[in-house]
């Protein structure tokens, strides 16, 4: 039994929407949080620019998982190989976050909130990035 080549649009989508979900929990929850640090030791003009780097870039994720959805036809192998890619990187930001949730979070009730919320961003991009792993590889090679 084969899904039908919507399944996999959809699926596409769907990582898209969680990344875009991931810059959304960093823009609004996580990089207020930190500029507001001001515990002993603590950088934030350090910290801020490589979160909003992170954000870029799962930005640019999301949008270049959009536009391969919509342009899929078929599975080939450039377009299984990207998307491998894509979710390998996507797997990568997950770890950069969840080392980045264990930093400060036995500080003050704002980083706690915000550490928190960087393990759910991280297991966002862990499910994404899986997902965007396995879903070129269930589409069949004839659309």
């Amino acid at each position: 039994m084969t899904a039908s080549p919507m399944f996999f649009r959809r699926a596409l989508f769907a990582c898209a929407a969680v990344l875009a979900a991931v810059v959304l929990g960093l823009a609004l929850g996580v990089i207020p949080s930190v500029q507001a640090d001001s515990t002993p030791g603590a950088n934030p003009e350090a910290a801020v620019p490589v979160l909003w780097v992170i954000t870029g870039l799962h930005l640019l994720v999301a949008v270049t998982l959009a536009s391969i959805a919509i342009r899929w036809k078929a599975r080939h192998w450039t377009s299984t190989s990207v998307l491998v890619v894509l979710g390998l990187f996507v797997l990568l930001f997950g770890f950069a976050l969840a080392d980045a949730s264990s930093a400060r979070r036995l500080e003050g009730p704002a980083l706690q909130a915000a550490s928190r919320l960087l393990c759910l961003c991280a297991a966002g991009d862990y499910l994404g990035g899986l997902l965007v792993i396995v879903v070129p590889f269930l589409r069949p090679k004839s659309a």
